[in-house]
């Protein structure tokens, strides 16, 4: 019995956190509490504020009408060669 009592005591006295009736803590309140500490984020610490944006390239108008005009222009004329060489009947 002697023996228990003097390993209990060096094993009490090895670890002072916990020698003086300070229980570990449960793993639950742990997650909880570092779980809570990452949503509040630390409270003197602003985020830096972020970049600005890039401007955006516009398209220009003018070259998107003539491109399309030049596409429809160029599916009529082959829709009407189609119909002159390969009449239908």
């Amino acid at each position: 019995m002697e023996i228990d009592a003097l390993i209990s005591i060096e094993i009490a006295t090895a670890s002072p956190r916990y020698a003086r009736g300070v229980t570990r803590p449960d793993p639950a309140h742990l997650l909880s509490a570092a779980l809570r500490a990452q949503a509040g984020g630390s409270p003197g610490a602003a985020p830096p504020p972020p970049p600005p944006a890039a401007p955006r390239r516009r398209l220009p108008v003018v070259g998107v009408l003539v491109f399309a005009l030049l596409l429809g222009l160029l599916a009529g004329t082959l829709a009407g060669l189609l119909t002159l060489l390969y009449p239908a009947g």
